[in-house]
């Protein structure tokens, strides 16, 4: 989030240090979390090792990379799917999407962080996307295998200063507008006083009272919707100057409790996931991490800083340093830099190099345990904080080969083991599970030179480098590599870096009267072919868009695409609905075939009856003629009667026209 007190934050970063050159100022929002630190050794070859666990299954969300898609508009992310499942990474952060307090795409970026209100935009109230459009990108990433995280405020709203909501509030949080429930204590002043940090207000911003049960409520609305979306994670800005329930005295509440608690729950019922959540805690010399990492993740920013100033400074003893803030590694966001460090005034990483940033990200991904999240630089040079709301590109480096195999050796060796060490000028982490070895090495200096390197924990015999391909042969302990940029991922079973081709299928709309296009997006293939139904292959390269429909009956349509190359082929399928049944007020989409769908009606105070739908496909729909309804699902080839029921949707009021996808709905008993 946006800076606080600069003055102040560098005053303390100077004159608070713990002994082994870790801050323990306040700061902006972000985190370090608490646990053991190791000391950093300059030369010879130092190692930590942890015990050999048998691999796990991957936790897609937990344990899977991250991209940090930065003031990207949420079709900016959209068309970039292709490249960032290809880069690796199992996930996509950005930046807020409820109702901005500036709508000007040009306006400065900080400018998302102050929010009018507890929603997802819908209209022109927020410059990077809609609540249709982010469920479009959701529904797309699926394919992809990458979940959608949120960047979500919940510390404060939108003011004019800091005790005074803006009065556009008033138009989503009626209650808390109403009700002032804002502290009073001015600015936060003293980063030592834990009470000033949780019950103050930081940047300028009217500081919630997020005890208060209907803040909680209106947070708690506004994750669901988010989920609702498809979204399967959430950062929580401003995390720090939300108070525990165990270690803030007088002033503690239970918000952290009941919103996970809400949210963990409705993400199962609805995704059937638990969302990944983590929080925004810079250092605070006044917390314990483990109030937090109870219930969240939190970032831990002074690994990362340790780890970047050592590869800047070329001291390969603090770039191998294994220590964490935070407690539990599995509790750990790891970055080389965040927006903060990069777009605030007086940025900490903005000058330093691409390689120096892009050698720390390897570092930190490679770990075990801990996830780390890719900052994905603007293309364009902003000055400091003057960034735009919406950033117009990216630098490439997010899907660098470097970076790109890094994520691979982070995403192969899920719950594996780790051997860390020094050799020389190089930072060595041995990956192993079961099945498999690898190691990145990652040489300070940031060259690309051949060098050779202790690798004490690899067995014998030939590893490839996922960065260019190239085979090594380890023999006793020791291996001689071309580095890439200082770094060269080895991996003894690899599959090729290369992989199957990418496809994506997207059709302008999925239900139609007449027709619709849909555009294929073929890549890395060296053949491609689509068919429609069951009719003949088609060739086709890279990109087409085709008409679907126009000779068509009332039905189902299904198109699938199959690209091949040298590593493997891809299918992909996708069905759209021809149907005139499109003049209906009810419509129920993607109801599996042993299903069929209901509806109870009722005029309120009245007897209710059930009403049979009319059926396209996997398409129902039916004119409803009642003030209130509920849908229910029964087995195929059931009698529509309660006793057969197996789930029914909660009361609704008609609508002029209300559309559903069956695999949104939520059946209760």
């Amino acid at each position: 989030m946006k800076r606080i007190s600069l003055l102040l934050s560098l005053f303390l970063l100077c004159a608070c240090s713990n002994g082994s050159g870790q801050s323990t100022s306040g700061s902006n929002e972000s985190q370090g979390g608490g646990g053991k630190s190791t000391s950093s050794q300059t030369s010879g070859d130092t190692s930590q090792s942890s015990s050999e666990d048998e691999p796990a299954t991957p936790v897609a969300i937990k344990d899977g990379p991250i991209l940090h898609a930065w003031d990207w508009t949420t079709e900016m992310v959209k068309n970039a799917l292709p490249d960032i499942e290809k880069a690796g990474y199992k996930n996509v952060q950005l930046s807020p999407l409820h109702p901005s307090k500036d709508t000007n795409a040009n306006a400065y970026w900080w400018n998302l962080y102050q929010p009018q209100g507890f929603k997802v935009a819908t209209g022109n109230e927020n410059p990077l996307g809609t609540k249709d459009s982010l469920k479009a990108l959701t529904k797309e990433a699926d394919k992809h295998g990458i979940n959608i995280i949120m960047d979500v405020v919940t510390n404060h709203l939108g003011g004019p200063n800091d005790h005074e909501l803006d009065s556009r509030v008033k138009d989503f949080e009626p209650t808390i507008y109403n009700n002032n429930l804002i502290h009073q204590n001015g600015q936060v002043g003293n980063w030592h006083n834990r009470e000033r940090v949780v019950t103050a207000a930081m940047g300028g911003y009217p500081d919630l009272q997020t005890d208060h049960a209907d803040v909680q409520k209106s947070v708690i609305r506004m994750l669901k919707e988010y989920i609702d979306c498809g979204v399967k994670g959430f950062r929580f800005d401003a995390a720090k100057h939300i108070e525990t329930d165990e270690d803030d005295a007088r002033y503690k509440s239970d918000f952290w409790k009941n919103v996970t608690d809400a949210i963990y729950t409705y993400g199962e019922q609805k995704l059937g996931v638990t969302p990944y959540v983590y929080g925004e805690i810079l250092d605070d010399p006044c917390i314990r991490f483990e109030a937090y990492t109870k219930y969240i993740s939190v970032t831990d920013n002074r690994q990362g800083s340790r780890i970047r100033n050592g590869v800047n400074n070329k001291n390969v003893g603090e770039a191998a340093n294994t220590g964490y803030n935070v407690g539990d590694a599995s509790k750990a966001m790891l970055w080389a830099e965040s927006h903060d460090t990069y777009a605030n005034n007086n940025p900490e990483s903005k000058y330093i190099s691409n390689d120096v940033i892009n050698l720390t990200y390897a570092i930190q991904i490679a770990r075990k345990d801990a996830t780390a999240l890719f900052f994905a630089r603007p293309s364009t040079d902003y000055p400091n904080d003057k960034a735009p709301q919406v950033i117009s590109g990216a630098s490439g480096d997010y899907k660098s080969a470097l970076v790109s195999a890094a994520n691979k050796l982070h995403n192969d060796f899920v719950g594996g083991s780790e051997t860390i060490t020094t050799s020389n000028s190089a930072v060595v982490n041995v990956r192993k599970t079961a099945k498999n070895e690898g190691a990145l090495i990652a040489d300070v200096n940031c060259s690309s030179t051949n060098v050779t390197v202790n690798v004490n924990d690899l067995s014998n015999g030939e590893y490839t480098d996922l960065i260019t391909n190239k085979k090594y042969n380890v023999e006793n302990g020791k291996v001689t590599v071309q580095l890439t940029k200082g770094a060269c991922v080895l991996e003894k079973d690899a599959v090729p870096t290369q992989s199957g081709p990418t496809v994506s299928i997207t059709a302008e709309e999925e239900v139609f009267k007449t027709s619709t296009k849909v555009t294929l997006d073929v890549r890395d293939a060296d053949t491609s072919t689509y068919k429609i139904n069951n009719g003949s292959e088609q060739a086709f390269t890279g990109k087409k868009t085709i008409t679907v429909g126009e000779d068509a009956s009332d039905g189902d349509i299904k198109i699938t695409v199959k690209a091949t190359n040298s590593a493997g082929t891809t299918t992909k399928t996708i069905t759209v609905t021809k149907t005139s049944l499109l003049d209906k007020n009810l419509i129920v989409t993607n109801v599996p075939d042993d299903v069929v769908i209901a509806v109870w009606e009722w005029n309120s105070g009245k007897e209710g009856s059930w009403v049979t739908l009319d059926k396209v496909g996997s398409l129902y729909a039916v004119n409803l003629t009642k003030d209130k309804y509920l849908l229910g699902k029964f087995e195929s080839g059931a009698e529509i009667k309660w006793d057969n029921c197996k789930g029914k949707t909660s009361d609704t009021d008609r609508k002029a026209k209300q559309t559903y996808n069956y695999n949104e709905l939520v059946f209760g008993n």
